[in-house]
């Protein structure tokens, strides 16, 4: 089994950490990497040379631009699964999201949404297993070719 890789875009410590313990208590295969601004998101993005399966990214971060983000990680890999995290209720730039580039999801955080955990952990784990679907069909497409030669 291929871990799923995951990238957390959040500036504050205290959720990333959050996440972290979240994403890493459930005991999946999950590989994850974390950037505190929108200058290590984009430094992290252009030195990958794996797929990134899943993105986390707050909303409101120094130096970020949701938009620019997200159409970045859409350039690069149009099969990452990209879920918004945000402190506002404001949907006019969740939309905009979806309607361009079909993100996977959106978690409120923050004390009015008690069910954040429950949430991301759901979308993650939702998103996770499309993930190692697809690469359970890769990995058979390639046995299949090492098995009995190119097509």
């Amino acid at each position: 089994m291929i871990n799923t890789f995951i990238l957390n875009a959040e500036d504050s410590e205290p959720t990333r950490d959050v996440i972290r313990e979240l994403l890493m208590g459930t005991g999946e295969p999950y590989s994850l990497e974390e950037c505190k601004d929108g200058n290590e998101f984009n430094e992290r993005i252009m030195n990958y040379e794996q797929p990134i399966d899943i993105a986390i990214l707050d909303i409101h971060m120094p130096d970020f631009d949701i938009i620019g983000a997200v159409k970045m990680l859409w350039d690069n890999w149009k099969q990452t699964y990209v879920i918004v995290t945000s402190v506002d209720d404001d949907l006019s730039t969740i939309l905009d999201l979806q309607n361009k580039y079909h993100i996977w999801g959106y978690v409120l955080k923050g004390k009015p949404n008690e069910d954040f955990g429950a949430t991301l952990s759901q979308l993650v784990y939702d998103a996770h297993m499309k993930v190692q679907s697809k690469n359970e069909y890769i990995e058979k497409l390639l046995s299949g070719i090492q098995k009995y030669g190119a097509y």
